[in-house]
């Protein structure tokens, strides 16, 4: 049975829907009339300004083909100011000549007689705890250990002889190592820096052919670099020189 409250929640909700349905035809309607009287203006606008339709133009050279037209190019860039950066300078580097021998090879130092297989001394050397001692007739180069029982030994090195007069012929000099110092190191050639602060009446210790180096003096000497001191031939290392000797006076002994 149809009750009285069914029927009113009924009524209200047709009622409310077609409420709903007609405020939704009202608002349509006048937003479209508002487009409908703005489209009307903007006519109304456009047609009293004049406005007149635009069209895209691509210009283009009439009576001109591709390879023309390339050729026009290729003549206006050939006319035109030269653009490029310019190259940039070399400086020529001039590297110091060496003086050469006929067969190609460098030159052997000036006042330097070296050998023609010269090469640097590349041998181990352990200057600790040696000593440069002269005995019966000859240089020994020795090294003192000290054993765990207390006692000590004598190692010995290298022997040079014991020489007053020089040879009758020179020897050239085949390594960069030419001596041994007092305290047992060694001795290069070029370090003529490192021991030209002693004067002549140092000695500083002794070539490989034995004959004693002592330190820079004035007096002249021959072209090995050495002179007679009290009836004994000996190296002096000259102020202006550039080597400890130019050569060997006598033949010299090769360290092992």
């Amino acid at each position: 049975m149809f009750r009285t409250r069914d029927f009113i929640l009924l009524f209200t909700a047709i009622a409310f829907l077609v409420s709903a349905i007609g405020v939704t035809v009202f608002i349509q309607g006048n937003a479209s009339q508002s487009v409908a009287r703005s489209n009307a203006a903007l006519q109304q606008q456009l047609a009293a300004v004049g406005v007149e339709d635009y069209q895209a133009v691509i210009a283009t050279r009439d009576g001109l083909d591709r390879s023309q037209r390339v050729a026009q190019m290729r003549s206006k860039i050939s006319q035109a100011t030269d653009l490029r950066a310019p190259e940039p300078e070399v400086l020529a580097v001039t590297e110091p000549e060496l003086a050469t021998t006929t067969e190609g090879e460098v030159a052997k130092p000036a006042g330097l007689d070296q050998c023609a297989g010269y090469a640097p001394y590349l041998g181990f050397w352990d200057a600790r705890n040696l000593a440069v001692t002269e005995s019966e007739g000859a240089i020994l180069v020795t090294r003192s250990e000290v054993l765990p029982t207390g006692s000590s030994t004598h190692t010995t090195l290298l022997q040079l002889p014991k020489r007053v007069t020089p040879a009758p012929d020179q020897s050239c000099i085949s390594s960069d190592v030419i001596g041994i110092a007092n305290d047992g190191s060694l001795i290069r050639n070029d370090e003529l820096g490192l021991y030209s602060v002693f004067s002549s009446d140092t000695r500083i210790g002794y070539a490989l052919d034995g004959f004693a180096i002592y330190g820079t003096g004035d007096a002249p000497v021959d072209q090995c670099g050495g002179r007679v001191q009290g009836g004994q031939y000996r190296y002096e290392l000259q102020p202006a020189g550039e080597f400890i000797i130019s050569c060997f006076a006598a033949a010299p002994v090769r360290l092992p």
